[in-house]
């Protein structure tokens, strides 16, 4: 096959499931940074690591893409044993991005998103029409900040660019290692907000890890909580881990606020709803599907007992206050 039929090959690539078996990492000294941990993420999942300092989250990460070798155990990407893999070609097809965006100082914007595809020997222009797609793609406009260089960007907007260059070869699979942690709060959830609409753009299968529970629990499809030695403590659902610990290190972990972490990622349904009354029209009202967090500030802010809830434009029923904060949960483990 040759080059110009690869690149093109590309868009056809489709989100691939891993599956980590038994991996450990033990180093010479006798330090075991992961000792035996097996985990599924789907294909076009997004699974967040979380887990104190120093508990394996990145060394995992690294794992998958072989910049560290395990010790022992499998790692399968879309059924192929990664070990068996040229670590080179693996790489390529992996998009990484890490905490210091790792841009090339002395390469345009547009060259730095174009990096793999140029490694992949793709013809020039493709090369430029995939980077400025995926400029517009992640909010950078390409004839402003195509020709720029990273130190005349933000460190979001370069955080932005990292983005992009993980993605310029439409890889199966999309590392990320605490991508957001070196901007300040504001940037961080405007970052996050343009992730979400991102992946439901491009649905990669995606591995993220971060040390902050309010992004794992709004970015992440499930998480993984991991303790010390990469032990898995509890792989679930946002609102199944806040609502249901499997540990009490878990519950410690996620904290005595979890309740209010747990309205944030528990949506309004139908079963909670009552029949609609003959003049709701003064009620506040929301969408089927908003959280119970943004329901009750809503109830809160208009000084309202009731929401009436819609769905496509159209009325289907009630929410009281009393229902919401009576709303039975599974009891915890």
């Amino acid at each position: 096959m040759d080059v110009t039929a690869r690149a093109d090959d590309s868009a056809d690539k489709k989100a691939a499931p891993i599956e980590l078996i038994g991996i450990r990492k033990q180093y010479p000294d006798g330090t075991v940074a992961v000792g035996d941990l097996s985990l599924e993420v789907r294909a076009g999942e997004l699974v967040v690591l979380i887990g104190p300092s120093g508990c394996g989250k990145s060394t995992v990460l690294r794992m998958i893409n072989r910049l560290i070798e395990p010790t022992a155990g499998k790692i399968l990407l879309d059924g192929e044993d990664v070990m068996r893999a040229d670590p080179v070609q693996l790489r390529r097809r992996i998009g990484y991005v890490i905490q210091n965006k790792g841009l090339f100082p002395h390469q345009t914007i547009r060259d730095n998103v174009g990096t793999v595809p140029r490694l992949l020997g793709w013809p020039r222009a493709r090369i430029r029409e995939r980077s400025d797609e995926l400029l517009k793609l992640v909010g950078l406009d390409p004839t402003k900040f195509g020709k720029r260089y990273p130190q005349e960007l933000s460190g979001g907007q370069q955080q932005r660019v990292g983005v992009a260059r993980a993605l310029a070869a439409d890889p199966v699979v999309l590392l990320m290692d605490e991508p957001f942690s070196a901007v300040d709060p504001i940037v961080r959830s405007r970052l996050q907000e343009e992730f979400l609409r991102l992946q439901e753009d491009v649905r990669k299968t995606i591995v993220l890890v971060t040390h902050d529970l309010d992004e794992a629990v709004r970015l992440g499809d499930r998480i993984a909580v991991l303790s010390q030695g990469g032990k898995l403590e509890q792989f679930d659902s946002p609102a199944d881990l806040l609502g249901r610990p499997a540990s009490p290190f878990v519950r410690e972990f996620v904290g005595a606020d979890r309740g209010i972490r747990r309205l944030a990622v528990t949506p309004v349904t139908r079963d909670m709803l009552g029949p609609l009354s003959g003049d709701d029209s003064g009620y506040p009202s929301a969408d089927l599907g908003t959280s119970l967090y943004d329901a009750l500030a809503t109830m809160l802010v208009t000084n309202s007992d009731y929401l009436r809830v819609t769905e496509g434009g159209a009325p289907v029923g009630l929410l009281t206050r009393h229902r919401l904060l009576s709303i039975d949960y599974p009891a915890e483990q």
